[in-house]
């Protein structure tokens, strides 16, 4: 058997060739396509080339696969992560090793090719005869040339060097020979060729020995002088055999083939999950460094800030200097502009805490209509003195629910609240009511009639500091708040959603578990 290595890689050459030595496998190496097809052209069993060498050299690498006839061609990869099945489709190999080569590996591929053919069904089988008689081998040889691939030498040490070069099927051997009997022939053969069936021939004189061999693994003996109908049934019988055993060897290798590129496929993706763990906790990483400079700066933010608004209104409230009317307004304009900003660096602040997931909840048993209740009585004052109506259909048997109170409350008054800003200011009526969902949550919905939300920006409604056209508008807002309710409701293991048609107003609806035991 002969194995060629086109690789320049010099930890690849060596893991195969120090493999293939140890199988007492003729082993040669190429460092490039060019000076590998030399060596093909004398015939190989085995073809490893590295993929690197495919995109070299075009047209030496379309000659190298033209000669290497039924070679099978074993790829090497360097690199993990590349994409294999272009490559073997190009060059028309059987399997992808990616480096580290491993000896494993190899001696599997190997063996296999050395054990069997995969043409095995319908090329004839390969016969070495050995018998010190010359005249006797050529007689046998021209009884068998007809049926089978012969190959004959007239002593064993000839025999060994023939094995050493070429893949045999049978031997057949004289039982007694000079050199060393047929017995110690076949088993030294063996150490190299384990699968390798023998069938010997013997003299009446050693035949109680040669059926005795049988015992040792000798498939059949035939007697002097042989008979050509039996001697070529002998050998077909013992075809039959290798034929079996070739076909359970492909059974074999397919099935080691199999759980290499299997093996290949798990480190890929021990790779992949490694490289996604370390992006996870790189972004959690950035999340809380942007959560602490946040944090930083709306604490150097609102100091200022609140002297701004401190002294605004100490300005307008100052008797002894009364400010002009012009005064009075830009000063009520500062005030209110301060307070905006603070109320957008509190949102912040707060966005960046829950992204960062570092604000903890109390998780207890609420009173969903109890609470509701509370929250509504409090918005119907806020809107006492507007042309807005409240519409509430709460009812008394709501089930208890489970998640933080003060977060529920703030989820509730926040879709409230924007249905208040986004109502028509000459009159509308807004809708809450509550429901139970498949008897496990309790969802909560508002309804508005007011300007609606376009098809094209509904996409991005709870993105952080997306107003979706409103900043143009008198609607004061920070574009914050639903998407902190967003994350609020999803921490309390609920869903939010909305529908809303433009110029027709919004649904907006969010759900909580159930309390166990309600």
């Amino acid at each position: 058997m002969r194995v060629l290595v086109v690789d320049e890689d010099k930890d690849n050459c060596k893991v195969i060739v120090n493999t293939l030595l140890n199988l007492d496998i003729e082993v040669v190496v190429a460092n490039s396509v060019t000076k590998g097809i030399a060596e093909v052209g004398t015939g190989v069993d085995v073809l490893f080339l590295n993929i690197r060498n495919i995109n070299t050299n075009s047209e030496a690498l379309a000659t190298l696969i033209h000669q290497k006839k039924n070679s099978s061609i074993i790829l090497i990869a360097n690199d993990s992560e590349t994409t294999y099945e272009e490559y073997i489709a190009r060059v028309g190999a059987d399997l992808v090793l990616a480096a580290p080569i491993k000896a494993l590996e190899v001696s599997t591929i190997v063996r296999w090719r050395k054990n069997m053919r995969s043409d095995s069904v319908e090329r004839k089988a390969r016969i070495l005869i050995v018998d010190d008689d010359k005249s006797q081998c050529l007689a046998v040889n021209e009884m068998l040339k007809p049926y089978f691939e012969t190959f004959w030498v007239s002593s064993p040490n000839e025999g060994f060097k023939l094995l050493r070069r070429s893949l045999f099927d049978i031997v057949l051997t004289d039982f007694v020979m000079d050199e060393m009997s047929g017995i110690e022939f076949i088993t030294a053969a063996r150490l190299n060729h384990p699968n390798l069936l023998s069938v010997v021939m013997t003299g009446y004189s050693s035949r109680q020995k040669a059926v005795s061999s049988i015992k040792e693994g000798i498939f059949d003996y035939l007697e002097k002088p042989l008979n050509s109908v039996e001697l070529v049934q002998t050998l077909e019988r013992a075809w039959r055999v290798v034929s079996a055993k070739s076909s359970q060897s492909k059974l074999m290798y397919d099935l080691a083939k199999s759980n290499i590129l299997l093996e290949q496929k798990i480190s890929q993706m021990e790779e992949a999950e490694r490289k996604l763990i370390r992006a996870v906790n790189h972004a959690k990483q950035a999340v809380k460094d942007k959560a602490m400079f946040m944090a930083k700066v709306s604490h150097e933010l609102k100091n200022p800030l609140n002297s701004i608004i401190g002294f605004s209104e100490l300005l307008s409230m100052d008797g002894a200097e009364p400010l002009s009317e012009s005064q009075s307004e830009s000063i009520r304009f500062i005030h209110s502009s301060g307070e905006h900003l603070k109320h957008l660096i509190s949102d912040i602040q707060e966005m960046s805490s829950l992204d960062a997931r570092e604000v903890p909840l109390v998780f207890e048993r609420i009173s969903a209509f109890e609470t509701l209740t509370k929250e509504i009585a409090v918005f119907k004052k806020s809107i006492s003195s507007s042309n807005i109506s409240l519409d509430c259909d709460i009812s008394e048997s709501l089930p208890d629910v489970i998640g933080d109170k003060t977060r529920f409350q703030q989820v509730i008054i926040n879709l409230l609240s924007n249905a208040l800003k986004y109502s028509k200011p000459e009159g509308a009526t807004i809708v809450i009511r509550a429901d139970t969902v498949d008897d496990y949550f309790v969802q909560i919905t508002v309804k508005d009639n007011g300007r609606g939300i376009p098809i094209s920006k509904q996409a991005k409604l709870f993105m952080p500091f997306e107003r979706l056209g409103a900043e143009h508008s008198e609607i004061q807002g920070t574009g914050i708040g639903l998407h902190i309710s967003k994350t609020l409701v999803e921490l309390m293991h609920g869903k939010i959603g909305f529908q809303s048609e433009e110029d027709k107003g919004s649904t907006f609806w969010f759900t909580i578990p159930i309390a166990n035991g309600h």
